[in-house]
């Protein structure tokens, strides 16, 4: 019997996580005098759809200059269940084109749930015609 009415305690306790706040920069360049860009940090899920925005930039664009320095920063409390990583990546989409917007993505950075700062850098060169071609920045 109190085994029983303690089930609903180590339920709740088992559940808690603790959180990881990812900080993310870097500089993105491109060689027009005008462009325009919108970089997403991201938390893979199983399915496309339910992956979790941990942060994002909204659309930046720049004249004059042919690069921008961002920071991104976020923080995450759990995982899918017996998920012990968290899986981490990046999409920037750019009109740093001969045609069009595309979009970039960094590979998948795993970092453990019990992590409590983690740190990434990105640095890219938007040039050339690399990427899925996209109709919208966000």
């Amino acid at each position: 019997m109190k085994l029983v009415s303690l089930l609903p305690i180590l339920l709740l306790i088992g559940g808690i996580e603790a959180k990881t706040n990812f900080k993310v920069n870097g500089t993105f360049y491109c060689d027009y005098d005008a462009w325009c860009f919108f970089v997403t940090l991201w938390e893979e899920d199983t399915t496309e759809y339910w992956n979790d925005v941990i942060d994002t930039m909204g659309t930046k664009c720049v004249f004059g200059r042919h690069s921008y320095y961002y920071e991104l920063d976020g923080t995450e409390y759990e995982d899918g269940p017996f998920d012990d990583y968290y899986e981490i990546f990046l999409t920037v989409r750019h009109n740093c084109t001969s045609y069009g917007k595309r979009e970039l993505r960094r590979e998948t950075k795993f970092e453990s749930v019990n992590t409590p700062v983690s740190y990434t850098t990105w640095n890219v060169k938007l040039d050339g015609d690399r990427g899925v071609l996209k109709d919208e920045y966000v």
